[in-house]
């Protein structure tokens, strides 16, 4: 069927370019060259791209002991000796072009609150598709941390690491307490750690050096 239409096609074309006035000065005149780009370009995503960069950092009152990621595709957490939060967060985003893909980029909001003892960080935004967000963050190495629905991780120097629906790859080290939660759809490596209990599921892991 589509040799069918294709066929009409071609037949129209070459009966217009037959039939048609002369092209005006300045117009772009039908040709089969004209034809065959607009086949091309049919059906084709948006191809401009945009990035947006966040850069910031929140002091950590002495009733601070968990930190917790939400809304954020990709995490790289690191543990040091500090006394606050530090983050870098970029959202890459497609468009149309590349002025509306940097618009959506920018849509998105990275936002930090403390409610008791922890502290809350986020991504909240309109979402679109072909739309990756990525956080890396330095934290103190007293905090546990707690990260939700990532879809891929790398955790090292932490207290304690919980994955509550993590999917993807994870590689987890150096962790001086427990790493629990839950992952799926990927692989996960962990090594040098105080202890696991993890749900696992439809993945490989691969876990050693529990001390």
């Amino acid at each position: 069927e589509l040799l069918i239409v294709a066929a009409f096609v071609i037949i129209g074309a070459v009966a217009y370019h037959v039939t048609a006035p002369p092209t005006r000065a300045g117009e772009r005149g039908f040709s089969l060259t004209a034809l065959r780009d607009a086949f091309r370009n049919h059906g084709r995503g948006p191809r401009g791209r945009g990035k947006a960069t966040t850069t910031g950092a929140v002091a950590l009152g002495a009733g601070i002991s968990e930190l917790s990621v939400s809304g954020v595709s990709t995490v790289l957490v690191t543990a040091e000796p500090r006394t606050d939060v530090a983050w870098t967060f970029d959202v890459e985003s497609s468009g149309a072009d590349d002025a509306s893909a940097e618009r959506a980029a920018r849509a998105v909001m990275f936002l930090h609150d403390e409610m008791g003892s922890v502290l809350a960080l986020t991504a909240r935004g309109p979402r679109a598709s072909g739309q990756g967000t990525t956080l890396r963050i330095q934290v103190p190495t007293r905090l546990d941390v707690r990260l939700d629905g990532a879809r891929r991780v790398t955790a090292s120097g932490l207290a304690t690491l919980r994955l509550d629906n993590v999917s993807g790859d994870v590689e987890v080290h150096d962790i001086a307490g427990a790493v629990t939660g839950t992952h799926r759809n990927g692989t996960i490596s962990i090594t040098h750690v105080g202890s696991v209990s993890l749900t696992l599921a439809s993945g490989g892991s691969t876990i050693s050096d529990v001390r």
